[in-house]
């Protein structure tokens, strides 16, 4: 092997190809995104946080409603669907709270607030 053979040997080895920055680009977002994922699955709030909402909402809407257990009533009655990074209630088929990242916001329109 000849000394500009060898030279051109070792510039070459040396030399990043152009797709590994690429891909090293797309692997590092591709993590990023993986743990914005995680964060909000670990976030996602449960059942009896969405409920216990509920349950303050009618309290500041209405405090005699809440007295008489209206509250309790209306938590009762939610169903629960997880969306694994996002989840939300239902009273009677209509919206009632969403929550993500441990918040739960009732519905504006929602049966609870009604």
């Amino acid at each position: 092997m000849t000394k500009v053979e060898e030279a051109s040997l070792v510039e070459y080895s040396q030399r990043e190809p152009r797709w590994s920055a690429v891909a090293a680009k797309q692997a590092q977002e591709f993590v990023i995104f993986l743990l914005v994922v995680l964060l909000l699955a670990v976030t996602n709030p449960s059942h009896e946080r969405h409920k216990q909402a509920i349950r303050d909402d009618v309290f500041r809407q209405a405090p005699l409603f809440s007295m008489l257990g209206f509250g309790h009533l209306m938590a009762w009655m939610t169903e629960y669907r997880s969306l694994v990074i996002i989840s939300y209630t239902t009273v009677d088929g209509r919206l009632a709270s969403v929550g993500a990242l441990g918040q739960v916001w009732i519905a504006p329109n929602s049966a609870v607030r009604r």
